[in-house]
């Protein structure tokens, strides 16, 4: 197996999933024995993934359901980075408006912020001292109108958990996710989005002192793995580690991947067809 023989070369390996160790709802086989495999003489492998639609221990129960055993200690997804931006920017117990459903609330309330209920926003979005985009599903008009507002009127700045625009669905079809409605709000309203999720360094930052805690080793040697070039794998590699592309995701063929490279600007350090390759 090749794959194992490139992690065999680093100290961590911080690998995404959707794409990567399954797609849809099916597992991609051969993960969990090349998971299994990893174990006894490492690399430390955490996952890392933008989803910000659901929490840490839900994300590793339907992994467990699909045959994929991952700790729940090691992922790092987007919405657990707004613990850091929060207390950075002093949003501790401040009310925020969240555009998403009730776990990108959950991410809200755990970095110490106070929702602002769906059927309150329009009534207080002069509240908000932030609007959090976390999550494209269930979206509320009367909350988007609330954000929109909360900008255009007051100034309020903008957090997205998941920079991505799209992302796949299991049925092969495409999905618009919390990106696409950031770049709306970047483009139309002409603010500055606080980005947390890959390719952007504040995920990577968490995940270093996540990795940092475990691994007794001061500069470790990271690889990070991903299906996405303009995600994880440009995100890496402006963090100065080595990256591994799979096409078992975004980019469905070789050809795809060399057209995302040029508009990147950013070759990975190892191409394969799949994780387990």
């Amino acid at each position: 197996m090749q794959s194992l023989e490139i992690f065999r070369k680093y100290d961590v390996v911080l690998c995404d999933i959707d794409g990567v160790l399954h797609t849809g709802r099916q597992e991609i086989e051969g993960v969990p024995a090349l998971l299994r495999a990893l174990q006894p003489a490492g690399p430390w492998v955490f996952f890392l993934t933008n989803n910000g639609t659901a929490l840490p221990e839900q994300i590793t129960a339907w992994l467990g359901q699909i045959g994929l055993e991952i700790p729940t200690a090691s992922l790092i997804t987007a919405g657990e980075a707004l613990v850091d931006h929060f207390a950075a920017h002093d949003l501790a117990g401040a009310p925020v408006l969240n555009v998403g459903n009730e776990p990108a609330a959950e991410y809200i309330r755990r970095a110490g912020g106070i929702p602002i209920p769906a059927a309150e926003a329009r009534r207080r979005y002069r509240d908000a001292r932030a609007v959090v985009i976390g999550s494209s599903r269930q979206l509320d008009k009367e909350v988007l109108d609330a954000a929109c507002n909360a900008v255009y009127l007051n100034h309020v700045p903008v957090v997205c958990t998941n920079p991505d625009v799209f992302t796949p669905t299991s049925q092969g079809e495409i999905t618009l996710v919390a990106g696409a409605l950031a770049n709306l709000f970047e483009r139309e309203l002409g603010i500055e989005i606080h980005r947390l999720g890959k390719p952007h360094r504040p995920i990577f930052d968490l995940a270093m002192r996540r990795v940092l805690a475990h691994v007794q080793v001061a500069e470790p040697r990271v690889l990070v793995v991903d299906d996405n070039m303009a995600s994880g794998i440009a995100g890496g590699a402006r963090m100065g580690f080595d990256t591994l592309l799979v096409l078992t995701g975004w980019h469905r063929s070789l050809d795809e991947a060399e057209a995302a490279m040029e508009r990147v600007g950013v070759r990975p350090t190892y191409i394969l067809e799949s994780v387990v390759s």
